[in-house]
């Protein structure tokens, strides 16, 4: 399935908490012409995902951080460092997740 393309990589999934990282929250981040947004996943090890969406923002990006503090630094990095102009933080309450993913057959 590998050779065939069905399987691309294999992960692993951490346990942010263990981490010291107990909240989560999904931020949606609107950026200025010539910013370097696109570097946060990289350069910032709160970011689980991200995404470049369409609507109102640019960006949508799921965090882990060491609570609010955390939260605020990462958001002050956003604006500082990567050309944020806008952000709107929504924090999360319960991860929802299939234990088993289906496969498709």
């Amino acid at each position: 399935m590998r050779r065939a393309g069905v399987i691309r990589r294999f992960t692993v999934e951490i346990d942010q908490a263990a981490l010291g990282r107990t909240l989560e929250a999904v931020i949606d981040v609107r950026v200025a012409t010539g910013n370097r947004f696109g570097d946060v996943l990289h350069e910032c090890d709160e970011v689980t995902w991200m995404a470049h969406v369409t609507g109102r923002t640019d960006y949508q990006v799921h965090v882990a951080c060491a609570g609010t503090d955390g939260l605020q630094r990462l958001l002050t990095r956003f604006r500082n460092e990567f050309g944020a102009v806008e952000t709107l933080t929504t924090v999360v309450l319960e991860s929802l997740r299939r234990e088993h993913p289906e496969v498709a057959r």
